[in-house]
């Protein structure tokens, strides 16, 4: 019997210990700079499709790869590639000119921050701005 386990990035407004929760998760897979440009690759691959069937196939290159959680590899390999290419597609290749911060980016711990969370702001009200 398989168990299939979707895992869903943490929401906006969600507190930390669930984006902590998700970054130890993700933390937890195993990866080298390899296996995340692959499984990128595989991502990307699947074509001009819904993320639910690209998300499927990098779940697949997971399991090929033997990458377990297979769910988590994958959410993994995205959170890890995304940084990469949005330098990128700012002109930098983080691979060639800054091998330090790429390596880190591949290998290192993923955090709450790397899943989006930031601290809450306590902004004060429109009309407090005016009084």
């Amino acid at each position: 019997m398989t168990v299939h386990t979707m895992f869903e990035m943490p929401r906006p407004g969600q507190d930390l210990a669930t984006f902590e929760r998700a970054a130890r998760l993700l933390s937890s897979v195993s990866l080298t700079p390899d296996q995340v440009e692959r499984g990128y690759q595989a991502y990307i691959g699947a074509g001009f499709v819904s993320h639910e069937v690209r998300l499927a196939a990098l779940r697949a290159f997971a399991v090929e790869e033997g990458l377990q959680p297979a769910y988590a590899a994958a959410e993994a390999i995205l959170v890890r590639s995304y940084p990469i290419v949005d330098a990128l597609s700012s002109g930098v290749d983080l691979k060639t000119e800054v091998p330090a911060v790429y390596e880190d980016i591949m290998t290192g711990p993923i955090t709450a921050t790397d899943l989006g969370y930031f601290e809450p702001v306590d902004e004060p009200a429109v009309a407090d701005l005016f009084a």
